[in-house]
């Protein structure tokens, strides 16, 4: 409830052009492949909160790098 909107530009592994992703409060869009020519363009997040310190942020988006996923 405290997530108002996330936003951004991610490079993976996965795909040749960044990735805008975009969410609003519970309801995350799907990843949309930017258009070719956007290939040196670094990965970056914007969150829009209410009552959420950096920190907090900071915190959960380093455990969630150190976890491995396997599907």
């Amino acid at each position: 409830d405290k997530i108002l909107r996330v936003k951004g530009l991610l490079k993976t592994s996965s795909s040749q052009t960044p990735l805008a992703i975009h969410g609003v409060q519970h309801v995350m869009h799907p990843p949309t492949p930017l258009p070719e020519g956007n290939e040196d363009r670094q990965s970056f997040l914007v969150f829009i909160t209410k009552a959420v310190e950096q920190e907090a942020i900071v915190r959960s988006l380093e455990t969630f790098m150190r976890c491995k996923v396997s599907l």
